[in-house]
């Protein structure tokens, strides 16, 4: 009877020992406003943008918040709403496009835009020394900046602008288009323009090394009308528009592969994916999909393209060949994901139920499901230590799963 009470008592020991194991470490930290969009330093620092508060929260590589970088001078009536992020590891820069404005703190009122027609003061591009996170530079620019995205073959940052000044509509009189801005990284300067035209909705972008191309995506005037979205191409050497070709109708999300040399475009009412040829800057292939496509990566270590795609909830293969290898249901309705090299594994957003998906790229089938308390929206890869950084824009909050444990082990919110 004793033995048997030892026994016993050493399995519950056991037991208790096992789930603590597994508990998620948790912690609690609260964002007054959204965050939108991260990028990394190479010191495992995370930057959370918070344009609500015209703010940068600065993330320790213990997932702690260690410091703020405020864009507020209430003395100059001054406010600065971040609009994107990106990190150029070259000169351990962060740089930060800003929707300058002229504000009454007293009145809450907005005296002046550098996104207006009228306006006199500039909009910036800020680049932060990431070691003691102080501002090295402040770049004028005019037209409103949405999208930064740092190109380290050249050394350039490239800044996405005029989307809600002039780009949403084409105000009659006024020819003020949509535009890129380069700005070199070694001056801290603007080095060049780039028209890319009217169109509607968010403009992303993506490089091929192999050919020296730019390849801007344009919703063009979609609007879920049927008309045809643009894949704009740029000549990264002398920033000339050299093309436009048109894709689907509500073109969303882009990517290139080298392997083929080729870009892929996925269109969201279409419901496809358009295959571009970078060398030929021609459309040559049109794959259809059974629901929209949510996001899309160029995986190097298999040289297989993967999308997920929402309503029908598929994570699809694609190999260099443009043909779909595999399709793998999800259980819930993915939003976005990242392919993580620590494990090979690729994580998924879902949102209903609300969890993160593990995928085994080796063995092509979903080995683990990471439950949270948030509906998890967009995920960031840390490409120094492999965390992943999950913002929920409803409840302010940011989850960080470390993927040695596939445990999350730090909640902001």
């Amino acid at each position: 009877m004793y033995k048997s009470f030892l026994i016993l008592l050493f399995l519950m020991s056991f037991a208790l020992l096992y789930n603590n194991a597994f508990i998620e470490k948790v912690t609690y930290l609260n964002f007054s406003e959204n965050p939108t969009d991260i990028a990394f330093d190479s010191f495992n620092k995370a930057y959370i943008n918070i344009p609500n508060n015209a703010e940068i929260q600065i993330i320790s590589q213990n997932n702690s918040i260690i410091g703020n970088l405020s864009f507020i001078n209430t003395s100059t009536n001054y406010a600065g709403i971040p609009t994107g992020i990106v990190y150029d590891s070259s000169n351990n820069l962060m740089y930060i496009s800003i929707d300058s404005l002229k504000y009454d703190f007293v009145n809450n009122k907005i005296l002046e835009d550098c996104g207006n027609y009228t306006t006199t003061i500039p909009c910036q591009i800020i680049a932060i020394n990431t070691k003691n996170n102080t501002i090295n530079s402040s770049i004028p620019i005019t037209n409103l900046p949405d999208k930064v995205s740092y190109n380290p073959s050249n050394g350039k940052i490239y800044v996405l602008q005029g989307l809600f000044r002039n780009n949403f509509a084409q105000i009659p009189g006024i020819e003020e288009k949509g535009k890129i801005t380069i700005v070199s990284d070694k001056s801290n300067s603007v080095v060049g323009n780039t028209s890319i035209g009217f169109g509607r909705g968010e403009l992303k972008f993506n490089y091929s090394p192999i050919d020296k191309k730019i390849f801007v995506l344009n919703e063009g005037f979609g609007n879920m009308n049927g008309s045809k979205g643009q894949v704009l191409i740029i000549d990264a050497n002398n920033n000339t528009l050299i093309n436009t070709i048109k894709v689907g109708v509500l073109p969303n999300i882009i990517s290139f592969n080298p392997t083929n040399d080729q870009i892929y475009v996925g269109n969201q009412e279409s419901m496809s994916i358009s295959v571009i040829s970078s060398k030929n800057e021609t459309l040559s292939k049109d794959i259809p999909l059974e629901g929209i496509p949510t996001n899309i990566q160029y995986n190097p270590f298999d040289n297989n393209t993967y999308i997920t795609t929402g309503l029908s909830n598929f994570l699809y293969i694609i190999n260099s060949k443009n043909q779909i290898i595999d399709k793998i249901a999800l259980e819930g309705i993915p939003n976005d994901f990242v392919i993580n090299p620590i494990n090979n594994k690729i994580y998924i957003t879902n949102s209903y139920p609300d969890y993160v998906s593990v995928f085994d790229i080796k063995n092509k089938f979903i080995i683990d499901k990471i439950n949270l308390k948030m509906n998890p929206i967009n995920i960031k890869l840390n490409p120094v230590n492999g965390f992943m950084y999950i913002t929920n824009k409803l409840n302010n909050t940011v989850a960080v799963i470390d993927p040695t444990l596939n445990n999350k082990i730090n909640t902001k919110g």
